[in-house]
């Protein structure tokens, strides 16, 4: 689901207005939250650096702004696992 901050007005009507709470958005970011935690996770028992650095680069790679979902991907990324893009 996605969050204004509190008593952001703004926030709110851009919310209820683009629909960001509709039931099919919140299933693909669902699917790509939990896409990108198998990565995490195939990254994190990785043993070789060289593969390990593959999966991060393949990580780094949903944060591109090319990419569905890429600023929520990000936010993610640097609040579970501390890293980011830049």
């Amino acid at each position: 689901m996605v969050f204004h901050k509190s008593g952001s007005s703004k926030g709110q009507l851009t919310t209820q207005i683009l629909k960001l709470n509709r039931t099919e958005l919140i299933e693909k970011r669902k699917e790509k939250i939990e896409s990108l935690l198998l990565l995490i996770e195939l990254w994190n028992n990785a043993q070789s650096g060289d593969v390990k650095e593959g999966f991060r680069y393949l990580i780094l790679e949903e944060c591109k702004l090319d990419k569905e979902f890429s600023l929520m991907v990000e936010c993610f990324l640097i609040q579970n696992v501390g890293l980011s893009a830049k």
